[in-house]
This record gives structure tokens, sequence and C-alpha cells, in this order.
């Protein structure tokens, strides 16, 4: 009588044995977004139908990205790991409160761009296709043809890009070469970006 499986945290594991028992099995819906973890050929190969939830998380995400943005701006873990823990005066004076002087560009989805411009934040974005004039205008985001010259000259990068062929290892050590030293790579999307 089993006719669709729902997944939660990858769970149950979607294999050929899996996928061989239930003789009406037509759908398997993902609780996420991100499909990256089942193996789309087997499940094409039975003829199943793929669903999954690509806006779900789309709030709590963008509210994940400015928190870690904002504790890795203000330091918030290695403050509270000294007040927890204390420190040695060497470490507490050295520690410093960044502000948001100075230019701040971020490779950034659109959910973030209200919030990041009510703390001050410059905005840059890139994308494969450019998001129509109007709506940069209004969140004050500059498009940047290449990601290299936004990597030069971003304090804060954060990626929120769906896994695709194109983003695959989109980041990686010549990427990270390129940005400042004191640069602040936030990956908020899938690990193999």
């Amino acid at each position: 009588k089993v006719q669709a499986i729902y997944l939660w945290w990858h769970k149950p594991v979607i294999d050929r044995e899996l996928l061989q028992s239930p003789p009406n099995l037509k759908v398997i819906a993902n609780s996420g977004v991100g499909m990256d973890h089942l193996d789309l050929k087997l499940v094409g190969s039975f003829g199943m139908k793929m669903a999954n939830a690509p806006h779900a998380v789309c709030s709590a995400t963008a509210d994940t990205g400015m928190a870690l943005l904002l504790a890795a701006a203000r330091r918030l873990v290695g403050g509270n790991i000294s007040i927890l823990f204390g420190a040695e005066q060497g470490y507490i004076e050295s520690w410093k409160i960044l502000s948001w002087k100075g230019p701040t560009r971020l490779i950034e989805a659109w959910a973030y761009s209200w919030k990041l411009k009510c703390i001050g934040a410059e905005l840059g974005h890139l994308r494969g296709i450019r998001g129509k004039v109007q709506e940069e205008q209004v969140v004050s985001t500059t498009y940047c043809e290449k990601m290299d010259s936004l990597l030069q000259q971003a304090d804060f990068v954060m990626l929120a890009v769906s896994l695709t062929p194109q983003t695959h290892r989109l980041i990686g050590k010549t990427e990270l070469e390129i940005m400042k030293p004191t640069a602040i790579l936030i990956n908020i999307s899938r690990g193999t970006i």
C-alpha cells in the first residue's frame, strides 16, 4: 500500500533494496532543499518522482547566515570563550570589536539584502544571470561581473547558492588565496560548494 516515502534527516536511506520493496511506490519526498544525498539516477531508473521543499528553510537560513556574519564580525565566540573560561590579558587586549567601516561586499541571496542593508553593509552580488536593475537599486547592491573582483574586495563572503554542477567546488584554494587575509568566508550552502 506504500505509495510515498518521506525523508527526514536523510532517513530512510534510499537504495536499490528499498526502491524494489514497495511495489506501488511512486514518490520520494525530501523534507529539505538539498538532494545531493540521493542517487537521483537510481531513483529515476525506477520511474519514481522526486519532491523537495525548496523554500522551506529560506528565512531560517537567512537568519542563520546573518547570525554567523554578525558573530564573526563582532568576534562573539572568542569573546564568549574569554568570558567563560578567562583569558590572558594579552588576548583580551588584542581582541577588538570590528565595526562596519569600509567596504563590505557579499556574495548573497536576495533574502539577506534587506537585513544587511539595515546594518549598513555595502552589498555586492555575483550571479550567472543579472538581477533586475530595480531590485539592485532598492537594496543598494552592486553587480560584479567576475567572482575574482568580488573576492579581492570582500571583507565577508557569504555563499548562499544551490548545489549545481556550476557551483560544485565554487570556492577552493585558488579563491581563498585571492581573498584578503582578513576576509571571512561563511558557507551556508551545501558543503561541497
